[in-house]
């Protein structure tokens, strides 16, 4: 079962999107499996995730039914709120049935480790259109994104994501799991790789995924201090940061990157944008603070890139809410975990939950269900391996009297 989630997740990383997909057929195998061999109790491992997700859904479809009776046109995609939800909560319910050992530690070093490699050798293909494969990758991941295709001087790369600031998101997110293996578990040699991650995400040229990276190393070390006593090496931190530097000022004010205008720190005009449309949620027709107002396609206020807004404004507080909610349980069950096997996963998904929750201020990975799906997983993942892991130190066994 360990396979196949792995198989899963490369599903989800290298396949184009679609409405049907392989990582979908693959968890419910998982679930299968696990049912034919008698673990449907370990559903109840996420039993407070997935009741969220079920309230997510049914107020969803309030709103959906609440716009539907107004004055908007009917549409089927407006309804995909309930299913989206259906498919979040076979995620949970799916891998809860895994189980997990030691050995499983270092196949998911090596499995983050090979991909990292990977994904910065797509990046470094598509800026640079070696081998002339971007016809290739724009046909596949993204039809008439003329930027790679025609090599503009200020294009982004898409990775298999089809977008530039989900492919940055998810460099950003190995960037968080290979610092922690190099500063907590001495794996020197990803140093190189998170370099090539750095690299990738100019490439990408998402802001958001500097800033993410930053903060999420940032925020992760200062939890990993408070809860596990864990301080990284700081000759290591030291050397990682200023060999990052300096490739980012080499990328950037060399002639290897073309839009190095693009990081300027007067380049804050498209901030400045985000922020006006998210004060457009109140001009939206049929507007309600409580259950929103539906996905009105019509509507401009729709593309804020804010998940927290874009919820408020299609699904109303309470959805937004439950939301949060869910968010806040997996970070806190996370913090709980991390005195398990020396923090392993549990630390990782401490950096990753917290870098998720500074990229939805400024995207909406909630709505792109790939990236969604990665998070979930990689979440459900890490609290099966805490829940079959043994304690550091179990309570000693009382000699019988």
């Amino acid at each position: 079962m360990n396979f196949l989630f792995l198989l899963a997740i490369s599903s989800i990383i290298y396949l184009p999107g679609g409405i049907f997909r392989a990582e979908q057929v693959i968890f419910i195998v998982i679930f299968l499996i696990g049912v034919f061999k008698g673990r449907l109790q370990h559903v109840g491992l996420f039993s407070k995730e997935i009741l969220i997700i079920f309230m997510m859904a049914f107020f969803g479809a309030i709103s959906v039914a609440n716009m539907l009776m107004g004055s908007q046109s009917f549409a089927w995609n407006d309804f995909f709120v309930v299913p989206k939800m259906a498919y979040y909560a076979l995620i949970f319910i799916s891998l809860s049935m895994l189980t997990l050992d030691e050995k499983n530690k270092k196949t998911f070093y090596r499995f983050i480790t090979f991909n990292s490699m990977v994904i910065v050798g797509i990046s470094v293909f598509q800026y640079f259109n070696l081998l002339h494969l971007n016809p290739f990758f724009v046909d596949l991941y993204r039809p008439g994104y003329t930027w790679l295709t025609e090599m503009d001087s200020w294009r982004r790369i898409i990775g298999t994501f089809g977008n530039p600031n989900y492919w940055g998101l998810l460099c950003s997110q190995l960037i968080l799991v290979n610092y922690y293996y190099i500063a907590y578990e001495k794996k020197y040699s990803n140093i190189a790789i998170i370099l090539g991650l750095f690299v990738a995400i100019i490439f990408t040229g998402s802001r958001t995924g500097l800033i993410v990276s930053v903060l999420g190393c940032v925020v992760g070390t200062m939890i990993c201090f408070w809860r596990l006593k864990k301080v990284p090496n700081v000759f290591v931190v030291a050397v990682l940061c200023l060999t990052i530097f300096g490739g980012f000022i080499y990328v950037v004010k060399g002639a290897m990157y073309e839009d190095g205008g693009r990081f300027s720190l007067e380049n804050t005009h498209t901030l400045g944008a985000r922020v006006r449309h998210w004060g457009m949620i109140q001009e939206t027709e049929g507007f309600n603070l409580f259950i929103g107002s539906g996905p009105d396609r019509s509507s401009k206020a729709r593309w804020v890139d804010n998940s927290y807004i874009k919820i408020l404004r299609e699904f109303g507080i309470i959805h937004l809410l439950l939301y949060l909610t869910l968010l806040s349980t997996m970070l806190f069950r996370s913090v709980r975990q991390m005195n398990i096997n020396h923090g392993f996963l549990s630390s990782v998904l401490v950096f990753l939950i917290s870098s998720w929750m500074v990229f939805e201020i400024v995207a909406d990975g909630w709505e792109f269900i790939k990236s969604a799906t990665l998070f979930l997983a990689l979440y459900c993942y890490s609290v099966a391996y805490f829940r079959d892991a043994t304690p550091l130190n179990p309570p000693p066994i009382k000699p019988e009297s």
